[in-house]
């Protein structure tokens, strides 16, 4: 089994093609349901999975202990066949019994319990007389949970051969389960004979004994138990045994026991020796009674607190009596103190008194290993882990819990605090009881990794309880913010996230980001439009000249000149202010005022590298310039810091296409594929996503078309565009399965313009037109209307909106094919903006090229 110490080591992931048995535990011996299952067994850092390493084949998987067997899935997959088809080509050349029979046990080991049932019927009906078939069926369904259909099968045994013990011993089970006692015993009389043991399991006996025993049916019982110690006398110390017979002298009054004294007493022999012996031992347990009660008082005495402090800077905490230590960020330090009840006052970063209590049982002080802890102010985010450790599987992955937000906690059980696991320890072979050790450490990730480990776990609202807390305490945290809208998309999830967000409005400084949040998520909502900019309005009469309301007014204004006056007020308050600088950028660029916005795009990227979209929209700028020397330079620059980021690489493609270079950008997709590849590991094949962006970009629908894009999301939209393209929107629509988004439906509703069929085309504009409806944001609202209106609307009107260039072309191509006799209007703007080689970029230039041809 895979096994992770300190979020580093080997986990599975995903299960595929489950096959699910009723089986007993070969580990636990529970009757439990087994599951067998296809998985991937990966290398993971802090439970993230980063490089794969090889698909698996998981066999009865139990539930309980969670042991089971692995094999390599192909070294499985050939197995299987090998095997299986073998038995079966050999069955079909000679149709034997034993033969048949190998079949069935084949397809039942390999957990083709569909095939198995299906061949079953098969040989029930081929060998209906024989006697060994039929009793076999019997077994196999018996361990597989269904004694109703295996009673079938060996009463049909029974009836070929009356005197077949296997025949016997099933249906004799099946009358035990019935009720009908005396004829099972009657069945079994051969288990009753003398050296019955030597040829026979004597399971169905004791299983009769004990149905009498719980029948009332004392003295049967006790017959069968007597026959039962005669002929296995090690039974006799067998303690649920031992119960049973006890339990039916006692109903029978019985004044003897046919039970022979239990082996191990401790009685001696008579006599002064065995006085001597009797004071020798009081004397040993009195001198290790007295030493255990010093050992137990030391301890009550000296317990440790551990204090740790997930805060930038140290902390101070005092605790009555005690003294006072000092908390440095990110280490663990930790005071002596008695069991009892504590107050500790806490100074720095927060001011904080906590009382808590140490204490623990007296019993427990010997064998226990329970630890305390205090968190100042709650800021430290911890990690438990719990480990199995066993000598007969060990690759048990364990599991763990993030420590966080609560100021005092105490553990029960702590074997390692603030030390690593052992990777492993000594266990006896002959031990059957695992042994489990825990610790507890700093999380040295990111809470943003924490956040995300718990999600790929599927523990959803703890993911979101973390990353609530997370966000109170790094309110700048970008990543943060934005895996919480993820994780609450919808329902009482998303209220609480509104709530959240309408909770930290007040904080100052301003946290801008849960403010561009709040916004976004309450557009076209009754929290939206006049009542928004109300708050925002009282927010901004008590602190006019906050740099960020002033961005955040204009945000919400009523106008793009409005807009536009907020955000220089905005820049006049804190000329550093990036956000405003990119808004009044993001304006002058969706108006094609490339030259205009470039100052200010650089200068939202200069004030703030990590701003939202700020640093691809610079680029974007760039393309409407045709600087794609700076655009190169830019990216490049990012993929020297980070080789795998993906947004400067499919910039940087783009950029080498769009200057004519495009041996250099199929090198550098080339280049991005390896380190792919060395990172993923050279099984994992490489998302096709960049390649086919590639091949859009240099026009080479051909190449898409052949390129298998199999699992991929990009590659598969990249692949559907290229159907619009060559007017085949009904081809996508038919594998359509989920809502790709606006530009998706946009580009649908265009091509089946472009094919003149209007009566599909409609639904499209239909639900293009919602889509910006549900945004909120007046422009796309208006874009909305103009798309589903049945008159053109003016192309200045249209030129006006404060919309993503790519969007602004999109819909004004589908408007330019919708409304013919304003093509050239329209297909201008969208030649104007149509300014990325990204899908649709060729569709959008095909209606280009038909509404408004160039010079």
């Amino acid at each position: 089994m895979p096994t992770t110490y300190n979020g580093v080591g080997t986990r599975y992931y995903g299960e595929r093609n489950i096959t699910t048995h009723s089986g007993v535990c070969k580990s636990c011996n529970r009757q439990v349901n087994l599951r067998s299952y296809e998985t991937r067994l990966w290398f993971v850092v802090l439970f993230i999975p980063v490089i794969p390493l090889g698909r698996k084949r998981i066999l009865d998987d139990c539930p309980v202990c969670r042991r089971h067997y692995v094999m390599p899935l192909e070294k499985w997959e050939t197995a299987r066949q090998l095997n299986v088809s073998g038995a079966l080509q050999e069955f079909h050349q000679d149709p034997t019994p034993d033969n048949a029979i190998r079949v069935h046990q084949q397809l039942i080991g390999f957990r083709q319990f569909n095939e198995a049932a299906e061949f079953r019927g098969i040989i029930d009906s081929q060998f209906k007389d024989n006697a060994r078939v039929q009793a076999y069926l019997g077994e196999e369904l018996s361990g597989l949970g269904k004694p109703l259909e295996a009673a079938r099968y060996y009463q049909r045994a029974l009836e070929l051969r009356p005197d077949m013990p296997e025949a016997r011993a099933g249906v004799a089970l099946e009358k035990i389960r019935i009720g009908q006692l005396d004829e099972a015993r009657q069945l079994l009389s051969h288990l009753e004979q003398p050296g019955a043991e030597k040829i026979y399991p004597l399971g169905p006996l004791e299983t009769l004994g004990n149905a009498y025993q719980k029948a009332g049916r004392h003295a049967d019982a006790m017959a069968i138990y007597t026959l039962l110690l005669r002929a296995i006398p090690s039974a006799a110390q067998h303690e649920g045994f031992r119960k049973r017979v006890k339990a039916s002298e006692t109903a029978l009054k019985s004044k003897t026991s046919i039970l022979p004294r239990k082996k191990f007493s401790l009685r001696g022999g008579g006599g002064a020796s065995n006085k001597r012996a009797y004071i020798t031992v009081a004397a040993i347990v009195f001198l290790i009674a007295l030493i255990a009660a010093g050992v137990n008082e030391y301890t009550r005495r000296h317990r440790t607190l551990y204090i740790v402090n997930g805060f930038d800077k140290p902390a101070t905490v005092s605790i009555d009596g005690r003294g006072s230590v000092t908390a440095p960020p990110g280490v663990q330090t930790s005071i002596q103190i008695p069991e009892g009840k504590w107050r500790a006052h806490i100074t720095g970063p927060v001011t904080q008194d906590v009382d808590f209590e140490v204490n623990s049982g007296y019993f427990d002080r010997w064998g226990g290993n329970p630890a305390w802890l205090l968190n100042v102010g709650g800021s430290a985010l911890l990690v438990q882990e719990h480990a199995r450790y066993s000598a007969v599987n060990s690759n048990d992955p364990g599991s763990y819990d993030f420590i966080y937000e609560k100021p005092f906690i105490t553990f029960p059980q702590m074997d390692y605090p603030f030390q690593e696991l052992p990777k492993s320890i000594t266990v006896d072979s002959h031990e059957t009881s695992d042994k489990f050790l825990t610790n507890i450490r700093f999380f040295r990730g990111q809470p943003i990794n924490a956040v995300n480990a718990l999600y790929n776990e599927k523990r959803l609202p703890d993911a979101i309880h973390l990353v609530r807390w997370a966000l109170n305490l790094h309110p700048d945290d970008t990543e943060l913010l934005e895996a919480y809208s993820g994780l609450a998309e919808s329902g009482q999830a998303h209220a609480d996230f509104l709530k959240f967000l309408r909770d930290g409005l007040s904080r100052r400084p301003v946290a801008i980001e849960w403010h561009r949040a709040y916004q976004e998520s309450v557009r076209g909502t009754a929290e939206g439009g006049d009542t928004l900019r109300a708050s925002y309005d009282a927010m901004l009469q008590k602190d006019p000249g906050n740099s960020a309301l002033l961005y955040l007014c204009g945000r919400i204004a009523t106008s793009s000149q409005a807009g536009a006056d907020y955000f220089n007020r905005a820049l006049k308050a804190d000329p550093k202010n990036g956000y405003a600088y990119y808004a009044l950028g993001y304006n002058a660029m969706s108006l094609g005022q490339w030259q205009e916005a470039l100052p200010l795009l650089t200068h939202a990227v200069e004030f703030n590298k990590d701003g939202a979209s700020f640093w691809s929209n610079l680029q974007d700028d760039r393309f409407g310039l045709r600087d794609y020397a700076s655009i190169e330079g830019d990216a490049r620059a990012k993929l020297k810091q980070n080789p795998l980021d993906w947004e400067a690489v499919c910039y940087l493609t783009l950029a080498l296409v769009a200057d004519s270079h495009p041996d250099d950008a199929y090198q550098v997709v080339s280049n991005y594929e390896t380190r792919m590849l060395k990172a993923n590991g050279t099984n994992e094949p490489v998302d096709p996503s960049l390649r086919m962006l590639f091949l859009y970009a240099s026009n080479k629908p051909d190449a898409i078309e052949k390129t298998p894009f199999q699992d991929s999301e990009g590659g598969e939209a990249i692949h559907d565009f290229v159907l619009m393209e060559e007017g085949r929107p009904a081809d996508v629509e038919k594998t359509l399965t989920t809502n790709n988004g606006l530009t998706y439906i946009v580009a649908m509703a265009t091509a089946y313009l472009l094919k003149g069929d209007t009566a599909h085309a409609a639904p499209w504009i239909d639900k293009a037109s919602q889509e910006l409806e549900k945004s909120g944001d007046a422009d796309f609202v208006q874009a909305g209307k103009f798309l589903a209106g049945s008159t053109a609307p003016s192309a200045d009107d249209y030129q006006k909106l404060i919309i993503t260039p790519g969007t602004k072309a999109l819909i004004a191509a589908c408007l330019a094919v919708k409304f013919p006799d304003h093509a050239s209007d329209f297909g201008a703007i969208a030649a104007r903006y149509n300014i990325l080689l990204n899908p649709p970029h060729n569709l959008i230039a095909q209606v280009v090229a038909k509404t408004h041809p160039a010079p």
